[in-house]
């Protein structure tokens, strides 16, 4: 993982209304300010973390450098104070914090019935944004102020009242965790698996649609409605089930844009749910609609009240991975690689605000195979060779993606001739597929001739043969296989025996 400046990184992710509004928090709450705001200002400016330019434009003595760290560390936690002040007027869970820390004061000073009011207005919160931990925490709370402000007849009475609305909020916290842990072990399946390849993992897919279906006259809350239709749109995907895919999509944007409440808390779920359509419709082909809820998507940076660097972020990567994704089914090869300008810049803006690392391998991977169809090998492994810095440096990363990256890859490698380093190529293509449970038939069947292609130059035409029978046999079997659906590894196969450009034959 990289390892970013928490301070540089946090001021990159202000968006401008929260950058003005630290300044006025620190000129009304720090007397001494000067420091602050220009160690602030100085990091806004920087396109990159540069700790050496930073010591020398904010201090004007060396002897004075030594307090930057200490600095550093007061700037971050003033930021954060401005934040929760700003965040405290929207957010209802910041709202309720507020309600409960005004409650502890009162408490402290022994002004009961005061207290009381505030713990009240924090359960309103909470109720209305269906926060079942702080829920509970309001009772409790509740319990510890009862004690002391009634008498026993009265107390027994409420201590019973409380114990069995905290066993219900329970009884429900338990459901909408079981909705959550369900969606992150379909989520946790999909990064691994992708699209369903084999069988036995179409039937992983489904035992958790057969468990949410069991399920799904008892879902608690709006939230865990959330978890529901997102696992159930990315199994129906994962399965190529894409109209019922589709359905579930539909209901889950219905679900965010009736409750104005999820949909404003909860922004980066409804980028989620656009990204799941938008995806869905593009492998229908149906890519006009898919263009249309682009722009939808694209047209939330200048509408929504709640948007900051984190969600403009999650826009580009969502956006541009979507219009990559119809250039490449499309098969549109000039149209998506006039993109690659507009991609590496967002990239490089994006850098330091959390961009997904799946998004980020995916942005690479459709530009390198537009190369790879234009028969660009050195722009293309330029492209691949991101993708392996991103994965390296993650250490994490969709291992379908992976290894079909590094078949590209020995292909671009044997087109440029170099031979040399096929051999180490192979062998590490064939580690990394077999380590992450991705050397299956079809995988296996085109490293084999390729090595044969390396070794046995004079035979190539004779292997090239052998490549096509064998991958006709494979399409008929796997004809939904990303080898032949997405990489198009077939039509290169046939451009090298035909003598066509690759380009044409894809068209």
């Amino acid at each position: 993982m990289r390892n970013r400046d928490k301070l540089y990184s946090l001021i990159k992710t202000m968006n401008r209304g929260e950058k003005r509004s630290f300044k006025l928090f620190a000129n009304r709450y720090k007397k001494d300010n000067s420091l602050y705001l220009r160690l602030f200002e100085v990091l806004d400016k920087q396109d990159g973390f540069d700790e050496t330019k930073l010591k020398n434009k904010v201090f004007s003595h060396a002897r004075e450098m030594k307090q930057l760290p200490v600095l550093k560390n007061q700037l971050f936690n003033l930021l954060l104070q401005s934040l929760r002040v700003s965040k405290g007027k929207k957010v209802p869970l910041f709202r309720t914090n507020v309600f409960l820390e005004s409650y502890e004061i009162l408490m402290e000073r022994g002004m009961f019935n005061e207290a009381v009011r505030y713990l009240e207005k924090a359960e309103t919160a909470a109720i209305s944004s269906e926060n079942y931990p702080m829920q509970l925490s309001v009772l409790d709370h509740k319990k510890n102020v009862y004690q002391r402000t009634m008498d026993p007849d009265h107390l027994n009475l409420k201590m019973d009242s409380i114990s069995k609305r905290k066993k219900r909020i329970t009884e429900l916290l338990d459901k909408e965790e079981w909705f959550a842990n369900m969606h992150h072990q379909v989520y946790r399946l999909y990064r691994l698996e992708g699209i369903a390849a084999t069988e036995e993992v179409k039937q992983k897919y489904l035992s958790f649609a057969g468990k949410l279906i069991q399920k799904e006259n008892d879902i608690p809350s709006i939230k865990a409605h959330h978890f529901y239709f997102l696992s159930q749109t990315i199994i129906h995907y994962s399965i190529s089930d894409i109209k019922k895919g589709i359905a579930f999509a539909e209901q889950h944007i219905d679900l965010m844009r009736n409750n104005r409440f999820f949909l404003e808390t909860h922004m980066n779920e409804y980028l989620k749910a656009l990204n799941n359509i938008i995806t869905m419709r593009i492998s229908m082909k149906d890519f006009q609609e898919a263009k249309e809820e682009i722009l939808l998507l694209e047209s939330l940076n200048q509408e929504s009240g709640n948007m900051n660097v984190f969600l403009e972020q999650r826009i580009f990567e969502i956006g541009y991975t979507a219009r990559l994704a119809i250039c490449v089914q499309g098969i549109r090869i000039d149209e998506g690689l006039d993109m690659a300008k507009e991609i590496k810049k967002g990239l490089k803006k994006y850098g330091n605000s959390g961009l997904s690392v799946d998004r980020n391998m995916r942005l690479s991977f459709g530009m390198a195979l537009l190369f790879f169809w234009k028969e660009n090998w050195d722009k293309c492994l330029d492209w691949l060779a991101d993708l392996d810095k991103i994965e390296l440096q993650s250490g994490a990363g969709p291992a379908y993606i992976g290894g079909y990256a590094r078949i590209l890859s020995l292909i671009c490698h044997y087109e440029l001739g170099h031979h040399e380093l096929m051999e180490s190529l192979i062998r590490g293509c064939r580690r990394y597929l077999v380590k992450n449970k991705r050397f299956l038939p079809t995988e296996e069947f085109l490293i084999k001739h390729i090595n044969k292609l390396n070794t046995s130059p004079k035979k190539k035409e004779w292997i090239y043969s052998q490549m096509k029978s064998g991958i006709v046999e494979f399409k008929e079997k796997e004809p939904e296989s990303l080898i032949f659906s997405s990489l198009r590894i077939d039509k290169w196969i046939e451009s090298k025996i035909s003598g066509k450009k690759l380009e044409k034959l894809l068209i």
